[in-house]
């Protein structure tokens, strides 16, 4: 038999709770807190500029404007991995440089484009498709910045351009010469006149098999800016890994101008009710935790493996406050860009998870809607899939010489409802056609180029060659004639 405590006789008083000032409050304590808090202090509108050089001790979430370095751990941007948070010039190994003097272009970094294979081989005929990938990785891809379909007229020059501009660049490792590397045309399977932004986007250049220093240096700087006939993104085509676009989600009670604490509270809320819709939609939760099972090299068996391979996917999920060009036509609006590993590189099985997961959400915050995917982020500069063309982060960047929004008729920078830009969209094919010479008149100009070769040779010593013959001297007063 236990012996039980003698319980006290008589009235007790409770002891007096001691309040533990340096101590917090954990689990649903903490959420009780917060969640007064929030009810109490967040504002919508900021009250305080941010000073310079402010720290993490001297910033106030609640009167000053939202900066994301300052965001809690669990709501910062997507996995390291993610390869559009990638930049160009990563570090570690450098690669060989080539030698100066060559054309100047901007070094960088930039934020590095990420586009599948399946994107830069789209609209080519099956011949050229096959002969590119039969070459294999000595094939790179360059992205024409502000290129397309209307591009397709100018092939043949852009190819030259590009092609001259490599032949330009000499490296110690080639006994200081350039490479003889060729570029190629894209061969569109089909045209649309009404879509001059539209696939094919890249020509290809054949970096051939003793090439190494060449494609690693290029592949490395990745964007090569000289001036706008000559603005394009070098990138690996044999990339299987599909955007980390998910969908676009904006809405009225969304606000690039708002307090850091009124951001942090809606992506934290948005950030919870998708999670809760995709797994209470028990169609969504299975699809999503097949594609996971079967695609990230993850095993979770029994009945609650749907659940736990469902929350795999959701675990990568984040939101990135931005602005977004209205998929009805109007000025642009704030945004809430949503990024997640994907799925699978499948572009057929990827379209059946979007349309399921679209269907599924019904995104509201008390009386606030968000609806998804009325915004549009699809820059006709970079090609990038996760910002507009007048927020591209090449084109903005301080003394960029290549391809601008402006050039494109897309520079309105304004966000919703503001008055729109003074200078109106003009019509993109003419406008970008405009970037480069007449055929006509670069063949008078590339003649009158040759003639002054041919005169500085009776006068300076022979100019170098390339690798596989060719002169180094030419592709210089080729592209003389774009600056």
């Amino acid at each position: 038999m236990t012996d039980t405590p003698e319980q006290p006789t008589g009235e007790v008083r409770p002891a007096k709770r001691v309040r533990e000032e340096a101590s917090e409050p954990r689990g649903e304590d903490m959420e009780s807190v917060v969640a007064t808090e929030v009810a109490r202090v967040i504002r919508r509108f900021p009250t305080t500029p941010v000073p310079a050089n402010v720290t993490r001790e001297l910033f106030d979430a609640y009167t000053m404007p939202y900066c994301p370095e300052f965001e809690p751990p669990e709501l910062r941007a997507s996995p390291a991995d993610n390869p559009h948070r990638k930049l160009t010039r990563p570090g570690g190994q450098r690669p060989e440089e080539p030698l100066l003097p060559h054309q100047a272009f901007p070094d960088g970094p930039f934020p590095h484009t990420h586009i599948p294979e399946y994107v830069l081989l789209s609209n080519l005929k099956p011949k050229q498709v096959a002969a590119i990938r039969e070459k294999g990785d000595r094939m790179l891809a360059a992205v024409v910045h502000g290129g397309g379909q209307i591009m397709l007229k100018h092939a043949k020059l852009i190819a030259a351009n590009i092609e001259a501009f490599l032949r330009s660049l000499a490296f110690e490792s080639n006994d200081r010469k350039p490479f003889n590397v060729s570029v190629y045309p894209p061969e569109a399977n089909k045209l649309d006149v009404n879509k001059p932004f539209n696939r094919p986007l890249a020509f290809f250049i054949d970096t051939g098999e003793e090439m190494d220093a060449l494609r690693a240096y290029l592949l490395w700087q990745e964007v090569f800016a000289v001036n706008q006939a000559l603005s394009f993104t070098a990138l690996p085509i044999a990339v299987r890994e599909d955007s980390w676009k998910v969908c676009v989600i904006t809405g009225d009670a969304v606000d690039l101008r708002a307090s850091h604490a009124y951001v942090v509270q809606q992506k934290t809320k948005l950030l919870a009710a998708i999670k809760l819709q995709l797994n209470a939609n028990t169609d969504l939760q299975w699809h999503t935790a097949g594609l996971v099972a079967s695609n990230w090299n993850i095993t979770a068996g029994g009945w609650g493996a749907a659940p736990v391979l469902a929350a795999a996917f959701t675990d990568t999920l984040s939101l990135e406050l931005t602005s977004a060009d209205c998929a009805e036509g109007g000025p642009a609006m704030p945004a809430y860009l949503v990024m997640a590993r994907p799925l699978t590189y499948d572009k057929h099985e990827a379209g059946a998870w979007t349309a399921d997961f679209r269907r599924a959400m019904d995104l509201r915050i008390d009386m606030d809607v968000f609806p998804l995917d009325k915004g549009v982020l699809d820059c006709k500069i970079c090609k990038s899939d996760v910002h507009r063309t007048a927020a591209c982060p090449l084109a903005n960047s301080e003394g960029w010489p290549g391809v601008t929004p402006a050039l494109l008729g897309r520079n309105n920078t304004d966000v919703g409802g503001a008055p729109t830009s003074s200078i109106g969209i003009m019509n993109p094919t003419e406008t970008a056609q405009d970037i480069f010479r007449s055929e006509e008149l670069v063949v008078a100009e590339v003649a009158e180029a040759v003639e002054a070769v041919v005169a500085a040779e009776a006068e300076e010593p022979a100019p170098a060659t390339c690798q596989g013959g060719g002169r180094s001297s030419l592709p210089f007063c080729v592209f003389g004639m774009y600056q």
